[in-house]
């Protein structure tokens, strides 16, 4: 876990994919992302890298050259 922190935010983020896990807004005194609460949902919605869903024949094309996704995400 990474803690990140001035006298407006504090952010955590843990070392698999770099998750970004908390913003708390210290000045409004509040979570400015999903707290993963076990009583409604226990996991944080993720910024999803290179994309959000999967690729068409598991491949993508950038600046004309084709690159193999294996899988949906990073991690």
């Amino acid at each position: 876990m990474h803690i990140l922190e001035n006298e407006s935010l504090c952010i955590e983020i843990v070392d698999k994919g770099a998750e970004l896990v908390r913003v708390r807004d210290k000045e409004v005194g509040c979570e400015r992302l999903w707290n993963s609460d076990p009583a409604i949902w226990n996991r944080h919605a993720p910024i999803l890298f290179p994309f959000v869903g999967k690729v068409i024949d598991g491949k993508y094309r950038m600046k004309g050259k084709e690159y193999e996704m294996k899988t949906q995400h990073t991690s």
